[in-house]
């Protein structure tokens, strides 16, 4: 399936009713939905769903649990803080393995 087409099933099965934040769609599901041939997590229906957000400007969210278009400023703003604060995450990890590395 054409990245065109299978954005489009993945963009369908988002806006079905019943997906929400708390109910998402996994990414397994949406690649199979989508005709997608992937391999076990599912790289290349990542790059699609990323590819929607960045280029066809598509609010997708997403949780431990799968997508899910993002619907509510409050929704995004849940998505958003979640972001911050895994970068936060990183950034206190990237320099406490600096200073693991270079305090030998």
């Amino acid at each position: 399936m054409c990245n065109v087409n299978a954005k489009r099933a993945i963009l369908e099965e988002l806006k079905n009713w019943d997906v929400t934040e708390d109910f998402p769609v996994p990414v397994k599901a949406l690649a199979a939905i989508a005709g997608i041939d992937d391999k076990e997590s599912c790289p290349k229906t990542r790059k699609i769903i990323l590819e929607m957000i960045e280029k066809d400007k598509v609010a997708i969210g997403s949780n431990t649990k799968g997508y899910f278009l993002i619907k509510t400023e409050k929704e995004m703003q849940k998505v958003f803080n979640g972001w911050m604060r895994r970068q936060l995450a990183m950034t206190h990890r990237m320099q406490a393995l600096y200073d693991a590395f270079y305090s030998k």
